[in-house]
């Protein structure tokens, strides 16, 4: 690993644990009573350790992007909650659910789905691609 990606790593660790304080710090503010149970569970989920990302990347012959690595040395996933907890923006009324899965439930998923690797190209013009959902 080259030096500049060692300090980009650094730099966005520093940057992602600001995020994450901010946002432990919104959901403490923002969850309702009821939903306590889930916000628990989402501040006891850990971080993926340095051999699961290596075990990862070799596995499906990729190099993950370093803010996903930040993101989930930090917490490996959202836990299922995190769609309830934080919904969307409340102003625009965009409440699409969504969570973040955790290295072994992306493994899972892709044995379910993707048997074999197939590019988007394949089925769908530039065009389509470029009107898919940034997250995807």
């Amino acid at each position: 690993m080259s030096e500049h990606a060692i300090n980009g790593g650094y730099f966005m660790n520093a940057v992602m644990d600001g995020l994450m304080l901010k946002l432990e710090q919104q959901l403490e503010e923002k969850v309702a009573e009821d939903l306590r149970d889930l916000l628990d569970e989402y501040k006891q989920l850990e971080g993926a350790a340095p051999d699961q990302f290596q075990l990862f990347e070799a596995e499906f012959g990729i190099e993950l992007p370093q803010d996903f690595r930040s993101f989930n040395n930090k917490k490996n996933g959202s836990g299922y909650g995190v769609h309830v907890l934080y919904p969307g923006n409340e102003g625009d009324g965009e409440y699409t659910p969504f969570y973040l899965m955790s290295l072994d439930e992306m493994r899972e998923v892709k044995s379910y789905f993707c048997e074999r690797d197939e590019r988007l190209d394949t089925y769908y013009s530039s065009e389509e691609i470029q009107q898919l959902d940034p997250e995807i």
